[in-house]
């Protein structure tokens, strides 16, 4: 399974995530896409809304995970 690579950030008051593989990103990287010199968040703080993370780009390694429901049964004894 290739790596996955989420890209968030803020363009024009709207969070957007981009899903790049690793070749898209370091593509994306090399030809300036996200700009000459640009800033990358090390870490999602209490800063969560992307409003106030001042242009800068998050990007996290990892895939989507979808929880299964489990049935359970509640049982008691007296």
């Amino acid at each position: 399974m290739a790596d996955t690579y989420f890209i968030i950030h803020n363009g024009d008051g709207d969070t957007n995530v981009d899903v790049l593989t690793r070749e898209e990103l370091t593509k994306r990287l090399n030809e300036e896409y996200y700009g000459d010199v640009p800033q990358f968040l090390e870490e999602l703080d209490k800063r969560s809304d992307t409003n106030y993370w001042m242009g800068a780009y998050l990007i996290i390694k990892g895939e989507i995970i979808i929880p299964k429901p489990v049935k359970v049964i509640k049982e008691y004894e007296l």
